[in-house]
């Protein structure tokens, strides 16, 4: 049980890793440099340094999960951080209908893709828990 544990872990490391990845394309996909513009000094500076700040934390979720793949899944504080994270997820697919819709085929698979991280982190926490 605890290699699979490890693995889901590992995939919950890699999900987030490849969510900062995304992160850094924001800049080009959606050209903000040029839509951002009419935004105040301020909330353009703020929106870039937040979203610089979620993609470290991603990274830094990412290399944990994977470089302590066994800590994460046999300790409590492993257990907790992949609740934590599972949770995250949930609330960001939670708050995808809303503020984005779920017409638009991208905004779709988002919401999807949020759904499969909360689960992934989630079934790591069970597994976890079940060693």
């Amino acid at each position: 049980m605890a290699h699979s544990s490890s693995a889901l872990v590992m995939a919950s490391g890699l999900f987030n890793l490849a969510l900062a990845l995304f992160h850094m394309t924001f800049w080009s996909l959606f050209q903000w440099p040029a839509s951002l513009g009419s935004l105040g000094s301020v909330n353009r500076k703020i929106l870039y340094v937040l979203n610089l700040a979620v993609t470290a934390l991603f990274i830094l979720a990412g290399v944990l999960l994977l470089a302590y793949s066994s800590e994460v899944s046999s300790t409590g504080v492993g257990a907790a951080l992949l609740w934590g994270l599972s949770l995250f997820w949930l609330a960001r697919a939670a708050l995808q209908p809303p503020m984005f819709g779920l017409k638009r085929p991208l905004s779709l698979l988002l919401f999807l893709v949020f759904l499969i991280g909360s689960g992934l982190h989630g079934f790591a926490a069970l597994s976890r828990s079940a060693i």
